[in-house]
C-alpha cells in the first residue's frame, strides 16, 4: 500500500510542472449589429434587377435585421488562432426600373471560418485564411405585372487576408482586416472580397465596447436563361457591438 501511494504521489508530482506550464485557452466573444445596405446587380430565375437597398433612406423600412457574432481561440501552444464571424442580415428596398416597381427583398447566412498566425515580429500584424459560406435568398417582385420570383443558392469560397490589431493606449484600440478570394475554386463566387475597420473602448477588465464598419462585395452567378440566379452587390454599413474577453 505504502508502495503504492509513494508511486501516486511521485506520479502527481511528475504531472503539475506540465500542468503549471500547459498554456491555457483564450476567448473573444462579441456580439455585433451591422446596419448594412446593398448595392448592385441581381438576376433572380432570369429576371434581372438592379439591388439599390439603401439602410439611410429609411431606416425602419429597409433594415429588418442585422446580426453578427464574433468568435476568436487561442492558445499559445498552437501555431495559429481560430476565428468564426456567422453573420445574418434581413433587409428589403424598392425602386423603378421603368414603368414597374420593383421589390428586391433579402436574407443572407454568412459564416466565416479561419485561421490567424502572426507575420515575422510585427506585433499585431497577422495572415488570415480560411472559407467564406454564403448562403442568399433572393426575391424580385414586379408591379405591374405584379409577379414574384425567388431563389436561394448557397456556395463556398477560399479566401485569404490580413489583419493588424493596434493599440492607442490602455483603453482605446483599432483594427483593421481585408480579404478576397473566390475565383470559382470551389464553384463558388467569380471574386468576393472584403474589408472591416473597427475601434474599441475598454470600460472594464475583459469588456470593451466597439464601433466600426464592414464591406462585403460578392459576384455570383449560376445557371442561365430562366433559371439564372445572379448576384452582384456589395454589402455595407456601420456595426456596433461589445467584445468579452475570457
Amino acid at each position: 500500500m505504502r508502495n503504492m501511494m509513494n508511486m501516486a504521489i511521485a506520479a502527481v508530482v511528475m504531472a503539475s510542472p506540465a500542468a503549471v506550464n500547459a498554456a491555457e485557452w483564450e476567448y473573444v466573444v462579441a456580439p455585433y449589429v451591422w446596419m448594412a445596405n446593398a448595392q448592385g446587380d441581381s438576376t433572380v430565375k432570369g429576371v434581372p434587377a438592379d439591388v439599390d437597398i439603401d439602410f439611410w433612406d429609411d431606416i425602419i423600412e429597409n433594415f429588418d435585421a442585422g446580426l453578427q457574432l464574433h468568435f476568436e481561440a487561442k492558445n499559445a501552444d498552437h501555431p495559429v488562432q481560430y476565428i468564426t464571424d456567422l453573420t445574418w442580415l434581413s433587409i428589403s428596398g424598392s425602386g423603378y426600373q421603368g414603368p414597374a416597381k420593383v421589390t428586391v427583398g433579402m436574407d443572407a447566412v454568412i459564416l466565416d471560418m479561419k485561421v490567424a498566425a502572426d507575420i515575422g515580429d510585427v506585433q499585431g500584424l497577422q495572415w488570415t485564411a480560411g472559407v467564406r459560406y454564403m448562403q442568399n435568398d433572393l426575391s424580385l417582385k414586379l408591379t405591374p405585372p405584379g409577379f414574384k420570383v425567388t431563389d436561394e443558392q448557397s456556395w463556398i469560397d477560399p479566401v485569404v487576408g490580413m489583419r493588424y490589431i493596434g493599440h492607442i493606449n490602455e483603453q482605446w484600440n483599432y483594427a483593421v482586416s481585408a480579404d478576397i478570394g473566390g475565383f470559382e475554386i470551389l464553384d463558388g463566387s467569380d471574386m468576393t472580397w472584403s474589408a472591416a475597420a473597427l475601434l474599441g473602448w475598454r470600460f472594464a477588465e475583459n469588456a470593451e465596447a466597439a464601433v466600426g464598419y464592414r464591406i462585403i462585395d460578392t459576384d455570383y452567378s449560376d445557371g442561365s436563361g430562366f433559371g439564372k440566379y445572379s448576384y452582384e452587390a456589395r454589402q455595407q454599413g456601420p456595426i456596433v457591438g461589445v467584445l468579452f474577453r475570457f
